[in-house]
């Protein structure tokens, strides 16, 4: 049974007052309600009269929330998980306050595996300015608060403190770049690129194909998948945006005159329809007509700020780049810095309890850094099997030992720490005391090397006549 509300054939239930639409159905630029028509009208009044549950949202919140922690632990990243989801919640918390602040509807915030977080709404009668700030509101708080850790970090001298600090600050600093879909990609978007349709297409395909550069040269597939999605979508977004500029031209001035509509009335949403089915691809089936209907409704509520406030919310932008990147490169400057390697080798030769007693904090501190794990967490007993290290892990621990102690370490004694074939099995083996005990072996055969090598030339030089 067809909604009362649904538009029907004799036209009477389109009207609505709208003498532009009335004017269009009698001289036949509006066809007549079909059955594939009805349909699209049917689905867009399911819609339009779904109402998410707070159940319902805080169910997906979960059930993503887990989906990501399980992608993090495929990657690798456990050590950093319980921080990472803080960022994040803090993050996405500051875009959802600002939501339901503006009278956002159907507000959901949920994690995406792999990539991060988001929070979904339905802007409507919003005016530009306000949605400027709904996106600042998630990246601000998060930088706020790593540059009040990042001061603590540095007068406590707390390494704890300063990793929190810069995973706080670099997460959020991210989000500013000027790449669709992040944040600082949909300031602009609102803010300058919106304004016309070709630089808003443009602007999104460019951001997209500077963002799959970006993901796929760093080892970043995901990025670089979001980055195509991105190029591949802006030609619906210019689509979208044709058609919700063509309807308001056709439409004039007044056609708000009968009040502001949470729901697309009738009489509009054939107006809409006519341009979906001249602009997008034939044979689209209801479901994705009544979806493109709402977009176009949406996006012909779009109302960019004033030139006052563009000015005002672009300087909040710059000062917010230029301060996470100053916050960060501070939090990377007062890092640890290991000792250079002459000064290593002086040690070694003047006093090897003392050069032993750093071996063994230098070799704490790198297993830390590698593991992304807080130093305070490391000692001799620690396995690679408590820090979740997989045989990858432990190569690249072997290889930073090499580098920075400017020591060679075979595959054969490599291998003799695991004491199997079998990763699984020998990682427990591996300690961070039996990986100092190497350090050591290898420094000391380094030095008994360097102090034999003369005493060799010596005796291989011919005796003179």
């Amino acid at each position: 049974m067809s909604n009362p509300d649904s538009p029907r054939a004799d036209g009477e239930e389109y009207v609505l007052n709208d003498d532009a639409v009335v004017e269009r159905v009698a001289d036949g630029e509006l066809p007549l309600m079909d059955q594939w028509t009805d349909e699209v009208f049917r689905e867009l009044d399911q819609l339009q009269n779904r109402r998410g549950s707070w159940g319902h949202s805080f169910s997906i919140l979960i059930v993503t929330l887990v989906l990501f922690g399980a992608a993090q632990l495929v990657q690798k990243s456990a050590a950093n998980l319980g921080w990472l989801v803080a960022v994040l919640l803090i993050h996405e918390s500051g875009h959802f306050v600002g939501m339901k602040l503006f009278g956002y509807r159907d507000v959901k915030m949920f994690f995406l595996p792999f990539f991060g977080a988001a929070v979904s709404g339905r802007s409507h009668n919003v005016s530009g300015g306000q949605t400027a700030i709904v996106t600042l509101l998630g990246p601000l708080p998060g930088i706020a608060i790593g540059v009040a850790l990042g001061t603590a970090a540095l007068v406590f001298h707390n390494e704890s403190l300063r990793s929190t600090a810069l995973l706080f600050t670099a997460l959020n600093g991210f989000n500013l770049l000027p790449f669709m879909p992040l944040d600082g990609g949909r300031l602009l978007q609102q803010v300058l690129f919106g304004r016309q349709r070709h630089l808003e297409a443009l602007f999104q395909a460019t951001t997209g194909l500077l963002l799959a550069g970006l993901g796929f040269g760093g080892g970043e597939w995901f990025l670089g998948a979001v980055g195509i999605m991105m190029l591949i979508g802006s030609r619906h977004v210019f689509r979208v945006s044709t058609v919700a500029g063509q309807t308001l031209a056709e439409l004039g001035d007044g056609w708000r005159a009968s009040g502001e509509f949470e729901q697309i009335p009738p009489a509009m949403a054939r107006c809409i329809l006519q341009g979906v089915r001249s602009r997008f691809p034939q044979h689209l089936s209801p479901k994705t007509a009544a979806s493109l209907i709402r977009q176009i409704w949406d996006r012909m509520h779009v109302n960019p700020p004033g030139a006052a406030a563009s000015l005002a919310l672009l300087s909040v932008y710059a000062v917010s780049c230029i301060g996470a990147l100053v916050v960060c490169a501070a939090l990377i400057l007062a890092g640890p810095k290991p000792a250079p390697a002459g000064e290593q080798e002086t040690k070694s030769a003047l006093a090897p309890t003392t050069q032993s007693e750093s071996t063994t904090e230098q070799v704490c501190q790198i297993v830390a850094q590698q593991m992304r794990v807080d130093r305070s967490k490391i000692d001799l007993g620690v396995s690679l099997v408590q820090l979740r290290a997989d045989e990858l892990d432990f190569v690249e621990l072997v290889m930073e030992l090499e580098d920075h102690f400017q020591i060679s370490i075979p595959d054969d004694v490599a291998r003799a720490m695991l004491g199997t074939e079998d990763w699984t099995k020998g990682a427990k083996n591996v300690t961070v005391g039996k990986l100092v005990g190497i350090v050591n072996e290898r420094l000391q055969q380094r030095t008994v090397s360097v102090d034999r090598e003369p005493a060799r030339k010596s005796a291989e030089k011919p005796a003179s006549n």
